[in-house]
């Protein structure tokens, strides 16, 4: 697991201060990875845009939950959607590699309410045209963490999920274990 950039944000911002903030910067992420050069994804923290990350804030306020008709307003079509129970992190973390190559918005949701991420996992062609699979995450709470592949992703990604929002956290009540949820994202 390789940090490409952090962000500024915790998981106490994020818990309890601005709710939606992290959606908006997961779509933001979502937009930006697609429209990227070559397919490589969002590479630096300069790619994205804290305006549209208060945008998308204001928009998860008026509803409280992600869902198809949020995720279009900013920007951004649903091709298809997953809902799985969270048994674990790590297995969260294998059955999100398991879905069809894409960019996805996702969001766990638990006692302590929810929080939106993202994942991309796509194949890159260099400019000497070599084919390389990209694996990403973003935590809006951490930053956005690279990986080498299905083992470094599963292991590590769902090591650092548990721990900030799964047995890790010290409340239950405040745990985010019950659903995850994936949207698998094109542009609009």
């Amino acid at each position: 697991m390789k940090l490409v950039f952090a962000t500024s944000n915790s998981t106490e911002f994020a818990k309890h201060l601005d709710a939606g903030y992290c959606f908006g910067m997961s779509c933001d992420w979502a937009n930006e990875s697609l429209a990227s050069e070559r397919g490589r994804g969002v590479t630096h923290k300069g790619q994205l845009s804290e305006f549209k990350w208060a945008i998308g804030q204001t928009a998860y306020e008026t509803v409280d939950l992600a869902d198809r008709t949020l995720i279009a307003s900013m920007g951004l079509k649903v091709e298809s959607y997953k809902k799985i129970a969270i048994t674990s992190f790590e297995d969260v973390c294998r059955k999100a590699y398991a879905l069809p190559v894409g960019t996805y918005v996702f969001c766990i949701d638990g006692d302590g309410g929810g929080h939106a991420m993202g994942f991309r996992r796509v194949t890159t062609t260099d400019v000497l045209g070599r084919t390389a699979e990209s694996l990403q995450w973003l935590d809006p709470n951490l930053g956005l963490y690279g990986f080498t592949g299905q083992s470094d992703f599963v292991t590590n990604a769902g090591a650092k999920l548990d721990e900030l929002y799964g047995t890790g956290e010290a409340d239950p009540d405040e745990r985010l274990m019950d659903n995850a949820e994936f949207f698998k994202v094109k542009k609009a």
